[in-house]
C-alpha cells in the first residue's frame, strides 16, 4: 500500500503517516518507483494502528504514589497543589479572581504610567499630556511609539497646574 492509500486506510493526512514513520510506528519497505524509492505499506500494521487509534484512550497516573495520585482523583489534585509552591500560587490566583495581569495592579497603584493611563488617571486630555511632554513641561520616557510617565511627576505636574 502506498502512502496515500495508508493515510486514507487510517482516515489520517499523509504527513500523519510520514509522522508515524518518522517515529518507528509504522515500517515500510521501500521499493523502486517512477520518481525513485517509495514507501510500501504493510496491511497488517496498518491494521494494528488503526485498531489501536479506536480504543479509548486511557488516563495515565502521575507519579508512583496509591490511588488518590490519580490524575483524575480529586484528593490527588488536592495532594499535588499541597505540595508545589507554584500550584498553591496558582491556587491563590485563582482565589482571588485575578485573570489579567493589568488587573494584578490597579493604575492609582501603578509607579509607570502609559499616556492613557495617566489621562485616565489625571482626567486630563491626552493631547494636552503629550503637548505638555514635548514643550518639557511633563517629563516622560519615550519607549517606541508610546511614553511612559512616573507617578510622581504626573503628581507634579497636576500640583503645577
Amino acid at each position: 500500500m502506498n502512502k496515500k492509500e495508508a493515510a486514507e486506510f487510517l482516515g489520517v493526512s499523509e504527513r500523519a503517516i510520514e509522522r508515524y514513520t518518522a517515529s518507528g510506528k509504522l515500517h515500510p519497505v521501500y521499493v523502486k518507483g517512477r520518481t525513485g524509492q517509495a514507501p510500501d505499506f504493510d496491511r497488517s500494521e496498518l491494521e494494528k494502528i488503526k485498531e489501536q487509534m479506536e480504543q479509548p484512550a486511557k488516563l495515565k497516573r502521575i507519579g508512583k504514589g496509591d490511588k488518590s495520585d490519580n490524575a483524575d482523583s480529586p484528593t490527588g489534585a488536592l495532594q499535588r497543589r499541597a505540595s508545589n509552591p507554584l500550584l498553591q500560587l496558582l491556587g491563590l490566583v485563582e482565589a482571588a479572581g485575578i485573570t489579567d495581569k493589568s488587573a494584578a495592579v490597579s493604575i492609582t497603584d501603578k509607579l509607570m504610567l502609559t499616556l492613557d493611563q495617566a489621562g485616565e488617571l489625571s482626567e486630563l486630555p491626552r493631547a494636552m499630556l503629550k503637548r505638555d511632554i514635548d514643550a518639557g513641561k511633563l517629563k516622560a520616557i519615550k519607549t517606541g511609539r508610546g511614553y511612559r510617565i512616573k507617578r510622581a511627576d504626573l503628581d507634579a505636574y497636576i500640583r503645577k497646574l
